[in-house]
Order: C-alpha cells, then structure tokens, then sequence
C-alpha cells in the first residue's frame, strides 16, 4: 500500500506526525531556483529546507526506526519547503 503524507519541513513534529506507520520515506523536497539573486546571505529557505528539512525526515526516520530513506537531491523546478512521503 503506499501512502502520501506531506509535511512542512523545517517542523520536526510536522515532519515526525507525516511519518508515523511508515515502512519507507521517499523524501523529494527540495528549494532550488534558477533566478541568480535567490540564494542571498541572509535567505533561510535554502538551508531550512535542504539541510534542516533533510535532518528531520532523517531524525524522524531514526527515532521511528525507519530503515529505507530514498532522498533525492536536485529537482529543479522545484521551490517549495512541502516534502511528499510515498508509502
């Protein structure tokens, strides 16, 4: 059975409630831009997203003993802080 569950992911409990009763994470979210001004020094998103967002669906994963974590890195046309669960 696979199961969608999204969560915003620089929120560990959201990231934490998205992954209860899972087998799997298929995590795919990530910020990217094609505009040069969009990584900025103080813009957050990027390092929320990509780094923290990382860290919690792997905190989560750990704490729920998740053993399968599929991450993929680079979706261009992607900009969003939504990460999508397939179960």
């Amino acid at each position: 059975m696979v199961k969608l569950s999204m969560a915003i992911l620089s929120t560990l409990d959201d990231v934490h409630n998205a992954t209860g009763n899972m087998d799997a994470i298929v995590h795919l979210a990530v910020y990217a831009s094609r505009d040069p001004d969009a990584y900025v020094v103080n813009d957050q998103k990027p390092f929320l997203i990509n780094l923290k967002g990382l860290w919690n669906v792997l905190e989560s994963a750990r704490q729920r003993q998740i053993p399968r974590i599929v991450h993929n890195r680079f979706l261009p046309s992607s900009s969003s802080q939504w990460c999508v669960f397939f179960f």
